[in-house]
């Protein structure tokens, strides 16, 4: 079964990251740099009644003002694990909730994460090996987090 078949639409994944997003302290608005191109990317792959990857990208400086209000730290002194961790979990919030939908038995992994730089910024948060299901690009706070659900082929990762 494809995502779809599971119900997993592009309207169903905005409410999970707008209910992952409510469920964060509320963050102060990013500073809008346009020299801070970095990125993070987020991922976590599940596997069984359904194959497939949960994968984000978030601007650096959004994921700092979440991580700031996350950890009560002033956003520019948030270091790359703080940033890698809120979206870190941001991806496994939703991805839990994306396995709930599953039909049957699914397994999922423990998000990878990375704060990269602008050779990142493309319009894939991952390498698809399989085909794009749900392509959601979420504003908030004045940027844009994008997510994909992957469906993958014959059941690889």
């Amino acid at each position: 079964m494809n995502a779809l078949e599971h119900g997993i639409t592009e309207e169903v994944v905005t409410d999970f990251v707008a209910e992952a997003l409510a469920s964060f302290p509320e963050p102060p608005s990013p500073a809008l740099s346009r020299t801070d191109a970095r990125v993070v990317l987020a991922q976590a792959k599940l596997s069984g009644a359904w194959s497939g990857t949960v994968a984000f990208r978030v601007p650096s400086p959004l994921a700092a003002c979440l991580a700031s209000a996350l950890f009560g730290i002033p956003a520019e002194e948030t270091t790359p694990a703080e940033r890698t961790d809120v979206v870190a979990e941001l991806c496994n919030t939703v991805a839990g909730n994306v396995k709930g939908l599953v039909r049957g038995a699914a397994v999922l992994s423990l998000p990878s994460v990375a704060e990269r730089g602008p050779e990142a910024v493309g319009h894939h948060t991952a390498s698809p090996a399989g085909s794009v299901a749900v392509n959601l690009v979420h504003p908030f706070l004045g940027r844009f987090i994008v997510v994909q659900i992957i469906d993958h082929r014959d059941g690889e990762p």
